[in-house]
């Protein structure tokens, strides 16, 4: 869904760039709240066809 790797998702959450929830110890990502984050932060000129 992001495209990015697991460390960098780690890096971004820690940062709180992106929606996180911390049951305990474990961090957890709802896809609803990515989905509404990646729509904010889309500029008009994204497309998802060419992100690699």
């Amino acid at each position: 869904m992001l495209d990015i790797s697991e460390r960098h998702l780690h890096t971004l959450s820690n940062k709180g760039a992106i929606p996180k929830v911390k049951i305990g110890s474990r961090v957890c990502y709802r896809i609803e709240s990515l989905r509404a984050w990646l729509t904010a932060h889309e500029s008009p000129s994204d497309s998802r066809d060419t992100c690699h």
